[in-house]
């Protein structure tokens, strides 16, 4: 009996090792991200190739589950579903659960995000897979309330059991028309894309919900497009894009800087998360349509949204963190008012700021609570309410001023750690851009500071890590990606500053970058969060084969 009971002791405790084990390496783990599921009941691996060996020892199917720290429905499935008991013994006991952060593992991200899109048609955040051990899609999937995701968890669990071949989706992922398009007629492109313009409110008709997504990259087309074409239509487009994005709520009317997406068609209500990739890209546009256009207020937009990143997203080193929280109390809670607050920053003009910032019953955010935006320039809102311009903008500075000091009293949106070297390379090109603009020395000073940093890195390594740590080593990998868009970021150094150690280190790095692409190390495919590799890739090589055949 006695020997019984020590061998039942002894279990425990080997089971209690390991499982303090697994919380252990998610603790251990460069990811925050990852570092927040180490107390859910759910038995988390961390992503390797080992997963589908390790799965098929276990004779168990595999389910994934990706996201990031910013989003805010991967922190709701986390609290609603993975920190339940109930639902954690269904996910032990029928799978092998794997977590994933997209910023840690892009090219695993991109992966499953294009199966995800060819089967479902998009791809959002937490991306939830399941397959078998040889890597079969079973069922693809984001956020599902507790119980739908427990009941759909048992569903598939038991028809598997029944039938090992089954597969809850279609598998078919292979592209319908398999031939290659020896010519790309861009004026049947741009028609079918003036189709897809919202003319009332700017950006593309949404596609999926109502969602509106900023498509920087996708707007610069536009300019370059309408700069070779002088197409009125464009013209349009883009002046009433770029007006609405400024003056709605996906820009923080308070502190800068865009959100990553706005959840309705008129750009009201934002995803309260803030992304480094989506406010460097924002620089470049606003930079490149003042250039173009010459409306100041395309200028002042570029300079909030960069002293929104000093003021907020900088780091102990000279780059820029990837991302703030979406959630603080709760989604958004630091960036909304109630009536009460409103009232005490307005005094004495609340009625003309009640209408300056669209606060009404229709706009109402959650529990009473207001998200700002505004339908109007500053200067037609004053004449149209017979209010003198320069007196309307002395208001609004200091009831902006007021509504910032109130903020300060709430929970700070919590930042990322992963500081992402591609995305960083990103902001060198907005930095320099606009400094041509503005001749703000400040940007110019911050870019040098962040080369510097990156040439220090490269010099120890003889590599650029897609992402670093403030306070300790990073055990990142290295993706083609990174020297590719630093490589360019330098060349744009180069030219504004003519030192060629920029251009040498920029050689260095797309000499990298084509040997880990010879290697198999393929970039993330169709990774929206930056600009088209091989657009890129092509100007680096015109560049730098520019520079050394005249030197």
């Amino acid at each position: 009996m006695i020997r019984k009971l020590t061998l039942i002791f002894l279990i425990i405790i080997i089971s209690s090792c390991l499982k303090e084990k697994r919380n252990i390496e998610l603790l251990n783990s460069d990811s925050k991200y990852i570092q927040k599921h180490a107390s859910d009941p759910v038995n988390w691996n961390v992503w390797s190739e080992k997963v589908w060996k390790n799965a098929k020892k276990e004779n168990k199917l595999i389910l994934i589950s990706i996201g990031y720290f910013a989003c805010h429905w991967c922190h709701v499935m986390q609290n609603e579903s993975f920190k339940n008991k109930e639902t954690a013994e269904i996910m032990n006991k029928y799978f092998y659960n794997v977590k994933i952060d997209r910023e840690q593992f892009p090219d695993v991200d991109a992966h499953f995000s294009n199966i995800q899109k060819k089967l479902t048609g998009w791809a959002g955040w937490p991306m939830h897979f399941i397959l078998k051990p040889d890597k079969t899609v079973v069922w693809t999937g984001v956020y599902m309330k507790p119980k739908k995701w427990q009941e759909h968890l048992m569903f598939i669990a038991k028809q598997i059991e029944k039938n090992p071949d089954y597969i809850y989706t279609e598998n078919n992922i292979s592209p319908k028309n398999k031939n290659k398009v020896k010519e790309i007629d861009f004026n049947i492109i741009n028609q079918l894309l003036f189709k897809q313009f919202d003319t009332i409110n700017g950006g593309l008709i949404p596609t999926h919900y109502r969602r509106k997504y900023p498509m920087p990259y996708f707007l610069s087309y536009l300019l370059k497009e309408y700069k070779i074409s002088q197409n009125k239509k464009i013209e349009k487009f883009l002046k009433l894009t770029a007006d609405k994005m400024y003056q709605g709520g996906i820009f923080d009317q308070i502190e800068g800087g865009f959100f990553r997406f706005s959840m309705d068609e008129k750009w009201h209500i934002p995803h309260f998360e803030k992304m480094l990739y989506t406010n460097a890209s924002m620089i470049s546009f606003y930079s490149k349509m003042y250039k173009t256009f010459n409306d100041e207020n395309y200028k002042i937009c570029a300079i909030k949204t960069a002293d929104f990143l000093f003021s907020k997203m900088s780091s102990e080193t000279p780059l820029f963190v990837g991302s703030l929280d979406a959630d603080q109390y709760s989604e958004g809670s630091y960036y909304v008012y109630s009536i009460k607050e409103l009232k005490q920053a307005f005094e004495n003009n609340h009625n003309t700021f009640f209408k300056y910032f669209n606060i009404s019953d229709e706009n109402v955010w959650r529990d009473t609570s207001y998200h700002l935006f505004c339908m109007e320039k500053e200067s037609d809102f004053a004449k149209k309410n017979n209010i003198l311009k320069e007196k309307f903008l002395q208001k609004l500075k200091i009831t902006k001023q007021k509504l910032l000091k109130i903020r300060k009293t709430k929970q700070n949106p919590e930042k990322g750690t992963k500081l992402i070297s591609s995305w960083n390379a990103l902001l060198i090109s907005s930095f320099i851009e606009l400094y041509a603009l503005t001749k703000d020395q400040k940007y110019i000073d911050r870019v040098q500071k962040m080369v510097l940093f990156f040439e220090k890195k490269y010099s120890e390594d003889q590599r650029i890590k897609h992402y670093y740590l403030e306070n300790r080593v990073s055990n990142s990998k290295t993706f083609p990606e990174d020297n590719l868009y630093l490589a360019k970021a330098l060349i744009e150094l180069y030219k504004y500053s003519k030192n060629k150690k920029y251009i040498e280190f920029a050689q260095k790095l797309f000499i990298d970058f084509q040997n880990k692409t010879k290697e198999g190390k393929q970039f993330p495919e169709n990774n929206t969060s930056l600009p088209s590799i091989i657009a890129v890739q092509n100007v680096v090589y015109q560049e730098l084969n520019k520079y050394y055949k005249t030197n």
